[in-house]
């Protein structure tokens, strides 16, 4: 991107020395991520804030449009979110009570939920994820980007369940023993 496209959060650039933006300026943002061209900002009140170019549905407000300065994503509003995460033109937030919500461009299945359109413009929950499948609530939640692309992973004590790219609307359970060898097997 160049300074003059929407990442940069105002009308008018005067080069590269960054610069305060100016809606967020009574805002305490805790955690920032970054797609290709588009970005979302956390608060220390739980709200997602999006900004960027939103043609593939990523910013999250059933619109295509480009966004020059954050704004709230709408459909969160009732939420509390605690993460965030981009891939190249998708993304995603979790909440306080560990529901994972994802939007954007689905044509690989790397927003977890079969079915979807092409472009996904409002965040959808990730059902997968809160499934109750008798092993109990030991679960950690990972969003993790390879390239343009992310998957989602589901860590529990003997398995991990995945989606996107790596299995096409299918989940992989791969038994391993504990959660470090899965941690493992992911960085190798």
């Amino acid at each position: 991107p160049t300074p003059t496209t929407s990442l940069v959060g105002v009308d008018k650039i005067g080069g590269w020395k960054p610069q305060p933006v100016p809606n967020l300026k009574d805002v305490r943002i805790i955690q920032i991520a970054s797609g290709e061209y588009h970005s979302l900002d956390l608060t220390d009140k739980g709200e997602v804030l999006s900004w960027g170019h939103g043609g593939q549905g990523q910013l999250g407000n059933s619109s295509l449009h480009n966004r020059k300065v954050p704004e709230p994503v709408e459909d969160l509003a009732n939420e509390r979110v605690t993460f965030i995460a981009c891939g190249g033109s998708s993304s995603a937030a979790q909440s306080d009570k560990g529901t994972l919500y994802t939007w954007g461009y689905a044509t690989d299945n790397q927003l977890g939920v079969p079915g979807l359109p092409e472009i996904q413009s409002t965040p959808v929950e990730v059902k997968f994820l809160t499934e109750d499948d008798g092993l109990g609530d030991h679960n950690v939640v990972s969003v993790n980007r390879w390239s343009f692309s992310w998957h989602v992973f589901r860590f529990q004590i003997r398995r991990v369940l995945t989606t996107g790219e790596l299995g096409v609307m299918e989940l992989m359970l791969l038994p391993l023993n504990d959660i470090f060898a899965c941690v493992l097997l992911l960085f190798l």
